[in-house]
């Protein structure tokens, strides 16, 4: 075995096909070492890599070119150096942040027909589930044993656990979808058939794939480990390409949310970035696609064993924020924006009352685009503070002019009701787009709100937008002397006090 202070007895160049990654296992395995921990901690990497071994970091990569120079008696710069370029690989855009996954991934025939066996980079490829030279998944757990591969050197040969030889193992072909890998398998200079649009798209239907009944998707770094990944890249795949799949998909989706106020499918294909995907042109015109495929055969929706769910695909904060509830119960998860959408308002009308709480919340942070809540939750806390009956009931919605003539905000109504102030009834049922309030009761509402806003300084815009003039147009009305800005203020904001003795805002029935 190889010391830190002397030279590797086996010392290849690395391949343009392998990833820095399977370079190093493979140096790893033909030296006589365990695994990639074992590998850089004896060559002297200082800090040890321990995790996302498949992602080194510039400073991993620092760290790393002078213990591995030192081992192969020359400059490793060029070893640790692509040969192949994928700007692709890491996108903020995405889903998943990182198209390639940090768990092995590999085809066993090819491993065994190979003379000196090596891991080709394009394994790694979360959104490809089948070796174009064969047909058959590329796997990332034993066929056997079911262990789940990690960066062991015996994957050159066996299964890390059970140590069945790669050649002893037939896959079976998979016939579905399988004219797609060849399509969108990256060529050795790492260029790729799917723009970033299609990449985007492929990254959230796989997704989609783990977690199907799911209106929630949380940017995640990296694709989860979960057994048989193949499945769900396949999924992925059949969710864009095969029209029958997505209405199977879609049914059995959308069915876990009744009444339907958000539907899975339909925010999948909201998200969608391309429009050149067969489900989003039933004509099928193929001339449009760049990847194009149009299945002539019905699908089943599984494929093998594995579960349709995995809390694998969600975010661990998210977890951590529903540890109390059943796993089942996290696809009716809701973001702020979610959560306005389900309830038929804008995110902005709902700030009112999320920003103190008043709706139940499943987790305790104050940042707008982190906060989580559950759609049955928030369903049985509103249903039971309704009004059965209202006396003198008009109906009312978020861009009905007396807000804006009052200065305040349908927002500020709904929190009212919620903090007991004012009685309202819905129109329909779990929907707050419109309510019912009674009409003298919402009169004194917009008296109380409007000379609270008067006490404190007052924006231009808002002071525009009561007066029904341009907030350019303001200045003229403070030159004129009928108010004046706020003192303390560096924004321009007018002072409260002195709007709210120049204007009066007209009367209620003049605004329904």
């Amino acid at each position: 075995m190889a010391r830190a202070e002397g030279l590797l007895g086996v010392r290849p160049y690395r391949l343009p096909s392998e990833s820095l990654a399977g370079y190093l296992l493979r140096l790893a395995y033909l030296n006589g070492f365990t695994g990639l921990s074992n590998f850089l901690w004896t060559i002297g990497m200082r800090p040890l890599k321990s995790l996302r071994m498949n992602h080194f970091t510039p400073t991993e990569i620092a760290h790393l070119e002078g213990p591995l120079s030192q081992v192969l008696g020359r400059n490793a710069a060029n070893d640790m150096e692509r040969e192949y370029k994928i700007p692709w690989e890491f996108d903020d855009n995405r889903v998943f942040k990182h198209a390639l996954v940090d768990f092995p991934r590999i085809c066993p025939h090819c491993i065994a027909e190979q003379e000196s066996p090596t891991l080709d980079w394009r394994w790694q490829c979360a959104f490809i589930p089948l070796c174009p030279t064969h047909n058959t998944p590329l796997i990332n757990q034993c066929p056997y044993c079911e262990h789940l591969f990690d960066w062991n050197a015996d994957l050159f040969e066996c299964c890390p656990a059970c140590k069945t030889p790669w050649r002893n193992i037939e896959l079976e072909k998979v016939d579905l979808l399988c004219e797609i890998t060849p399509l969108i398998w990256p060529s050795d200079d790492g260029t790729i058939a799917l723009n970033r649009m299609q990449l985007h798209d492929v990254m959230l239907a796989l997704m989609s794939a783990g977690r199907p009944k799911d209106v929630l998707h949380h940017n995640l770094t990296a694709v989860p480990g979960t057994p048989h990944h193949w499945c769900y890249a396949l999924r992925a795949l059949k969710l864009l390409f095969d029209v029958n799949y997505f209405d199977s998909w879609k049914t059995m989706a959308d069915n876990a949310w009744e009444p339907a106020q958000l539907a899975p499918s339909d925010l999948f294909f909201r998200q969608l970035r391309g429009d050149n995907w067969p489900i989003l042109n039933e004509e099928g015109d193929e001339d449009g696609y760049e990847v194009s495929y149009k299945p002539n055969y019905e699908c089943d929706l599984l494929v093998s064993n594995e579960s349709l769910e995995t809390a694998a695909y969600i975010k661990s904060s998210r977890a951590k924020a529903a540890a109390k509830q059943k796993q089942e119960q996290w696809y009716t998860h809701l973001s702020h924006a979610l959560l306005a959408s389900f309830l038929g308002v804008k995110s902005e009308t709902l700030t009112p009352l999320t920003d103190v709480q008043l709706l139940p919340q499943l987790n305790s942070t104050s940042m707008l685009r982190d906060k989580l809540f559950d759609a049955q939750e928030i369903t049985h806390f509103l249903n039971a503070r309704f009004t059965q009956s209202i006396r003198e009931p008009i109906l009312i919605n978020e861009n009905h002019r007396s807000f804006r003539r009052y200065l305040t905000s349908y927002g500020d109504l709904l929190a009212a009701w919620l903090r007991g102030e004012v009685c309202v009834n819905q129109v329909s049922v779990g929907d707050l787009s419109s309510l019912h309030i009674d009409k003298d009761e919402f009169a004194k509402f917009l008296i109380a709100q409007f000379n609270l806003a008067c006490k404190d300084s007052i924006g231009i815009t808002r002071v525009a937008r009561c007066l029904g003039i341009r907030s350019p147009d303001v200045e003229e009305y403070v030159t004129q002397g009928h108010f004046h800005y706020a003192a303390w203020r560096f924004d321009r904001a007018i002072d409260g006090p002195s709007f709210g003795a120049y204007y009066t805002p007209p009367l209620l029935e003049d605004l329904l």
